[in-house]
């Protein structure tokens, strides 16, 4: 995954290759900062992660949002579905090199976020949520981990 956001793609290499440093280390800036609103929106319950996938509109936590590539932010939020398309589903869509692990949809991604989903403690007191506590991977079928890119 963290590959499709540095070296896989082809602006990203070149930029390394022929770019200034202050080019050089605008774009991994930009770039980590892709792929730690894909962290957060996947970290993210499921409710929140599915509408603001359908809604192309992630509020990256923090403020975070201001050093994620222009291209994926819109009103100060990341369009987290066109950063998916972009960043994801290039290689995991049908027809593509890793067609066998889906990216393209929030159903095939989805698949690998199940872990995540733990439901909130109640308070015995009182009834209402506590803060979180660390999430508990629930039972889920298990997920075949998505293999290196077949041009590795």
């Amino acid at each position: 995954m963290i590959r499709a956001f540095f070296d896989k793609e082809k602006k990203y290499a070149d930029a390394m290759k022929s770019g200034s440093p202050a080019e050089q280390d605008k774009l991994k800036a930009q770039r980590q900062s892709d792929l730690n609103a894909l962290v957060a929106w996947a970290r993210s319950p499921d409710a929140v992660r599915k509408s603001s996938y359908e809604a192309d509109t992630f509020e990256f936590p923090g403020g975070g949002d201001k050093a994620v590539t222009p291209d994926f932010v819109k009103d100060g939020k990341v369009k987290i579905k066109t950063l998916i398309d972009n960043r994801c589903a290039t290689c995991h869509a049908p027809g593509k090199k890793q067609e066998d692990y889906p990216l393209d949809s929030y159903k095939g991604f989805s698949a690998y976020l199940a872990a995540f989903d733990a439901p909130a403690p109640k308070d015995e007191k009182d009834g209402k949520a506590e803060a979180p506590a660390p999430v508990e991977p629930k039972a889920v079928k298990p997920v075949d981990p998505i293999p290196p890119a077949k041009d590795d």
